[in-house]
């Protein structure tokens, strides 16, 4: 038996350095493979965890979850916008004082259209006819010889009463010029400048189908 009281300090250091050194040779070598083992281990949950998710989400997909119910809100009080009509020019006129009044401009549209100086296309054409024709009329002229709104709109109904909207103050009818049409202009504006709001309320107590209506003279000319 040795005695280790008997053996010399530094040679008993050095051996147990040495074999401390080859313990951490030993680690250093398995770091590798712990390495390998941890980078499989996440690729391994990773995969899992994808491959669960693409399940849930397929099999959602395939259960076509939809919601099967709407609903559908409509307010009571509903606002009556500004309602444009366009009149082709040539039915906001007496043809007779067009004809007349405008004769280069009539037939040289009518040449353009027919070839002819005198056609019918402003009634069988009647939108192109107007776009070419109406350019060649005069302001002054629209507004003193083209049929009076009342000429096409005899009266305004409506949802809220029975009677005429514009008689009680509540809507107005304009005219309006552009290149092309006479432009009649219905409006319906509170005090603030805002558009009416009509009831659906009482379009039902008046057994109405509509919350603005009108009868559109279309036999003006």
């Amino acid at each position: 038996m040795v005695n280790i009281e008997s053996l010399n300090p530094i040679a008993v250091f050095m051996f147990i350095s040495l074999r401390s050194f080859q313990d951490i040779l030993k680690c250093m070598r398995m770091i590798p493979v712990f390495k390998k083992f941890l980078s499989l281990s996440i690729r391994t949950f990773c995969s899992v965890v994808f491959s669960f998710q693409l399940y849930l989400l397929t099999q959602n997909y395939l259960q076509f979850n939809v919601r099967k119910e709407v609903t559908n809100y409509i307010a009571n009080q509903i606002e009556l916008p500004e309602i444009h009509i366009l009149i082709p020019y040539q039915f906001a006129f007496d043809i007779n004082f067009l004809k007349r009044k405008y004769k280069s401009s009539f037939e040289s549209t009518c040449m353009y259209f027919t070839g002819k100086k005198d056609c019918n296309d402003y009634i069988t054409n009647a939108v192109l006819f107007s776009k070419k024709f109406g350019p060649s009329l005069l302001l002054s002229d629209i507004a003193k010889h083209s049929y009076p709104i009342e000429k096409f709109i005899s009266r305004l109904h409506w949802s809220e009463s029975e009677e005429d909207p514009v008689e009680i103050g509540e809507c107005r009818l304009k005219r309006r010029a552009s290149a092309a049409y006479l432009v009649l202009v219905i409006s319906c504006l509170d005090s603030t400048g805002s558009p009416i709001k009509v009831s659906r309320a009482r379009a039902a107590v008046y057994s109405a189908n509509y919350f603005l209506g009108f009868p559109l003279n279309a036999t003006a000319c």
